[in-house]
């Protein structure tokens, strides 16, 4: 009896969800927000798009139900030093770091899905509002936090199943078992 934890993400190359952060951390009042801060919190949502995980040497397939993560402006729109950090940027990012909650991966070499990510977000700002949210260091610095948490995170499968029953029998010796299947040492 087994269950696997997978290792952290990785990106559609194979490689591990980056996650790095100019002016970490951010300081109220002192760090001026930049465009370098929402693309890198791009960068590290693009990377999660398509991720998969390896279990115990199996590859799992990418996150079930699919995340597509796109942009209303593209980066190449974003102008460093140029481009105002808008209200519209910062609730993209919070839509798709709540669609990645509550997903899952389908590990083909075991013939099961994993565990869920459900993850208990919560916003400072949300939604963000034009000309009504003030951009806060704190808010940003949650921001990276569940980029962080995403970057990182596990989920586990249960290969193999014990049945536990429960026979009632009548005196005439009819039995009716109810069997429930459960993973042994489930994570």
């Amino acid at each position: 009896m087994a269950d696997y934890v997978s290792g952290p993400p990785k990106d559609s190359g194979g490689l591990p969800v980056p996650v790095t952060w100019t002016d970490d951390p951010l300081q109220q009042d002192i760090t001026e927000p930049k465009k370098q801060h929402l693309v890198e919190m791009r960068a590290a949502l693009q990377a999660l798009d398509g991720h998969y995980h390896v279990f115990n040497g199996n590859n799992s397939q990418a996150e079930l139900p699919d995340v597509a993560v796109s942009w209303l402006v593209p980066n190449a729109n974003i102008v460093i030093d140029e481009t105002f950090v808008a209200a519209q940027h910062i609730n993209e990012i919070i839509g798709f770091i709540k669609n990645f909650a509550g997903h899952y991966h389908y590990v083909p070499g075991y013939g099961v899905n994993s565990t869920t990510y459900s993850p208990s977000f919560s916003f400072e700002d949300d939604p963000v509002s034009v000309d009504v949210t003030w951009i806060k260091a704190s808010a940003h610095e949650e921001l990276r936090t569940h980029l962080e948490s995403l970057a990182g995170h596990t989920h586990s499968v249960c290969c193999e199943c014990e049945c536990q029953c429960t026979c009632t029998c009548t005196c005439t010796c009819a039995c009716t078992c109810t069997c429930e299947c459960r993973c042994d040492a489930e994570m």
